[in-house]
C-alpha cells in the first residue's frame, strides 16, 4: 500500500531530517510523493521551496493543515 500524502516535520531526532525522509520516500515510491512539511525552523521555507513542497509553520491551526490536505488530495 502506498501513502496518499506524507506529513513530515523537517527536524527529527536521531540525525535524520525531514528532507532525508522525503527523498527516501521518493526513491522507494519511484515518484514524487504528495507531501506537506511542518517546521518552526528558520531554514524551512527555502527547503520547502527547493522541493516544491508546501510548508506549514509551527505552531499551526488544524484548519490550516486540513485545508492543505484537501488542496493536495483534490
Amino acid at each position: 500500500m502506498q501513502p496518499d500524502l506524507l506529513v513530515i516535520d523537517l527536524r527529527l531526532p536521531g540525525g535524520t531530517d525531514g528532507i532525508d525522509v522525503y527523498q527516501q520516500a521518493r526513491r522507494e515510491l519511484g515518484r514524487r510523493p504528495q507531501a506537506i512539511f511542518v517546521s518552526a525552523a528558520d531554514e524551512a521555507p527555502s527547503a520547502a521551496r527547493a522541493l516544491n513542497v508546501p510548508l506549514i509553520a509551527k505552531p499551526f491551526a488544524i484548519n490550516d493543515l486540513l485545508s492543505t490536505f484537501r488542496r493536495l488530495l483534490a
